[in-house]
């Protein structure tokens, strides 16, 4: 299980590095996050709620909007959190 401090960590490196060094907005970097590291998201809930959660302290802190996204990426968002390691 992953420390929030850890997932706390990830979302920051990535959000640095798709952000400020890719020049990605906030949807693109959220969702590149989160395919990296899908592994950590399912994990267990804890891990599910803390990576959310950084996400979402990270945007208010830069003051990016959360926008709604559309079903598209809804069903890739839900694919993504039901992959299990062993489904490798």
């Amino acid at each position: 299980m992953s420390s929030y401090e850890a997932i706390k960590d990830c979302v920051n490196l990535g959000f640095e590095e798709y952000v400020t060094h890719q020049h990605y907005n906030t949807a693109q970097a959220a969702a590149k996050i989160v395919e990296e590291d899908w592994w950590i998201l399912n994990e267990d809930n804890f891990s599910k709620t803390a990576f959310f959660i950084c996400h979402k302290e990270r945007m208010e802190m830069d003051n990016y909007q959360i926008i709604e996204t559309n079903p598209v990426w809804k069903g890739r968002l839900e694919s993504i959190l039901s992959l299990k390691r062993e489904d490798l």
